[in-house]
């Protein structure tokens, strides 16, 4: 994977790296496990899975924190699901396996959590509603 030179040492991201705002729980799955892109002056660069960096692999508080705090604690914790198989290099995974592999892990969340998805409305109502929910929102939501 790429790395990069700043701050007198190598980093798996670049230095103008932030996690995405905004990010649903299937796209935050998606990057946790197959990394992502980035343009650093008119460069392409394929990002690691996120699920491989590290409170000691990234160069800011702030990355920390929100690694920690939002990325990390939600999809360390789907990662739990009984019967969900990762390789250990989930970089390679074809979509159709990252989707199967998401559907595992929501299945576990919806069992472990259930005080998340109950409904004070129409039946299926906030379950439709955490769909749309970023990833900070589910790690609010959720007990480590």
């Amino acid at each position: 994977m790429n790395s990069f030179g700043y701050l007198s040492r190598r980093w798996p991201v670049p230095q103008a790296f932030q996690f995405p705002e905004g990010t649903t729980i299937q796209m935050a799955w998606r990057k946790w496990l197959s990394g992502a892109t980035m343009i650093v002056n008119n460069t392409r660069w394929k990002l690691l899975p996120y699920r491989e960096l590290s409170q000691k692999t990234l160069h800011s508080m702030k990355l920390k924190q929100v690694f920690q705090g939002q990325w990390k604690a939600v999809c360390s914790v789907m990662e739990r699901a009984p019967g969900l198989d990762l390789p250990d290099d989930t970089s390679q995974l074809k979509e159709d396996d990252i989707m199967t592999t998401f559907l595992i892990a929501m299945g576990y969340l919806k069992e472990t959590f259930s005080y998340i998805f109950k409904d004070g409305g129409r039946v299926g109502e906030q379950e439709e509603r955490t769909k749309t929910w970023a990833i900070g929102t589910w790690a609010k939501h959720e007990v480590r």
